[in-house]
């Protein structure tokens, strides 16, 4: 996401470059949404493929256009990374988003927080025309930041899978659907006590009831939760959630993946990724791989703490992408995880 955002306020500046070090993840995320939309504005931008691949270079001469299209189809962050364009831009500023916005929760996060600086910003009733008014002046304020929703969620989920008595602190329900994660947890078996705004306590350790979840309502959550569903008795249906395809990883074909290897059995669609749970568990012993995505690195930590036998995941680090103390802070709570050093081979089989 912060990729998308600095791509708009780039839009701003004389001459930037972004490259990665994660070439396999983040280095194939298509960013040709943004590219087109920074090019009707008069911004150059060159980028690697068809797909607009990192690495891109944007110049700008701050003479932009007014008016802009965006395909938010796969990701809001297209829009969002634009409307910070509008906020620094000298003129007025309109985009139209040309299609369904995947997540638009995450839109009125983006709104709520420029308004609250000091910036105009408009939309029509039906949320696809947005306007910015040029020449805003920020105003200096305090913003409580949430943890990345990804990480969060997988902490939640890892606590409502095990017999468990937790207390989270830095949890925004606006960053996971205003309350669609904690009602799925709850609606699932979980018991959630909110001690203060950003503090929860969660109980767990009954059976988990299967249950349906509308992925556009917190897309990253989606790997945590359908790990929770894979020890539910009976099938859970994540829908509305093609767009999580174009994530660090294909979240749907990829995770499937290696919940097959593990025993998890599951089918998928476009838009759907469906489990069908095991309460008593899988055998385990397997290698998988992690696809350099932190998020279904620690969805598959999930499954492993319910296998008989070890589950080695492959670069296990990649988590370090948004929340690097991960592992130290699940073996607090008791999970038995073990680094395996690169000078000791991963066996073919365990």
């Amino acid at each position: 996401m912060v990729l998308r955002l600095l791509m708009g306020v780039s839009g701003y500046l004389p001459d930037v470059e972004f490259i990665t070090d994660y070439s396999y993840s983040l280095g194939t995320r298509s960013q040709s949404e943004m590219v087109n939309a920074l090019k009707l504005l008069n911004i150059q931008c060159t980028a690697v493929g068809p797909d607009s691949h990192l690495p891109i270079s944007i110049k700008s001469n701050r003479n932009i256009g007014s008016y802009t299209e965006v395909s938010c189809r796969k990701s809001s962050q297209f829009l969002s990374g634009l409307l910070y364009l509008g906020a620094i831009s000298e003129q007025d500023l309109h985009i139209k988003v040309t299609d369904t916005i995947t997540a638009p929760s995450m839109v009125h996060t983006t709104i709520n927080n420029l308004r609250k600086a000091g910036i105009n910003i408009e939309y029509d009733d039906e949320f696809r025309h947005f306007f910015t008014t040029g020449n805003s002046r920020f105003i200096a304020s305090e913003f409580n930041v949430g943890a990345d929703p990804a990480s969060t969620a997988a902490i939640l989920a890892l606590c409502a899978s095990l017999n468990s008595d937790v207390t989270l602190n830095g949890f925004f329900e606006e960053e996971l659907g205003n309350g669609a994660v904690v009602n799925y947890l709850i609606n699932g078996g979980a018991k959630i006590n909110f001690i203060r705004e950003d503090c929860l306590n969660i109980r767990s350790g009954g059976a988990i009831k299967a249950q349906d979840f509308d992925g556009s309502l917190a897309p990253d959550a989606v790997p945590a939760l359908a790990a929770l569903a894979a020890f539910a008795e009976g099938k859970s249906v994540f829908y509305n959630i093609e767009h999580i395809r174009y994530k660090e990883s294909d979240r749907i074909s990829d995770f499937r993946r290696e919940l097959d290897k593990i025993g998890v059995r599951s089918e998928e669609k476009l838009d759907q990724l469906i489990i069908y749970g095991n309460p008593y568990g899988y055998k385990g012993g397997v290698i998988v791989d992690g696809h350099y995505d932190h998020g279904l690195i620690m969805a598959l930590t999930t499954v492993g703490l319910h296998c008989d036998a070890p589950l080695i995941i492959r670069e296990p680090y990649h988590v370090g992408q948004t929340y690097p103390e991960y592992f130290s802070e699940i073996s607090t709570l008791g999970a038995n995880v073990n680094e395996l050093k690169y000078s000791s081979p991963i066996p073919e089989d365990i």
